[in-house]
């Protein structure tokens, strides 16, 4: 959790409906974002990116909040091809009616760093996002110290 707000129920079947949605997408390497409402898929992320996935979901879905889910590659090299959720995504989420984020815990980073260009965001914690845990985290084999490959460091 990044915020002190947890995910109220409609936020949560959500999240769990857009995560697999987004784990099969990533899985056939098309994308790894997706925009639910009411366990709907508003748009699925291609080669524009995810804040234009948001925007475009935003423009689709006119009123109420949306619900962001972004995951990693199946067998993505973590060592080179980290997914990343930045300031500028932020920043699409809070004027796009985005009321949450979810993300793979250890396989999604969300990104402080500023390009000099790019104007003082609002500290995160004063929107709504958060960052979904899978409760089987610990025990999933993608895990860090797995067998998977895609966490196996360079000799």
């Amino acid at each position: 959790m990044l915020t002190r707000r947890a995910p109220d129920a409609r936020e949560s079947a959500d999240i769990a409906y857009g995560r697999e949605i987004a784990r099969q997408i990533a899985g056939l390497d098309l994308g790894q974002t997706v925009v639910v409402r009411d366990r709907a898929c508003v748009a699925v992320e291609a080669m524009e990116g995810t804040d234009e996935t948001i925007e475009r979901a935003a423009r689709i879905a006119e009123e109420g909040s949306l619900v962001v889910v972004k995951v990693s590659k199946p067998r993505q090299d973590m060592r080179f091809d980290v997914p990343v959720v930045g300031l500028r995504t932020v920043e699409v989420m809070s004027r796009c009616r985005v009321s949450a984020l979810g993300m793979d815990a250890g396989r999604t980073l969300l990104s402080t760093a500023r390009a000099s260009s790019t104007p003082p965001m609002p500290p995160v914690s004063r929107l709504k996002h958060f960052r979904w845990r899978p409760s089987a985290w610990p025990n999933d084999r993608r895990h860090r110290g797995s067998s998977d490959p895609a966490w196996s460091q360079p000799k």
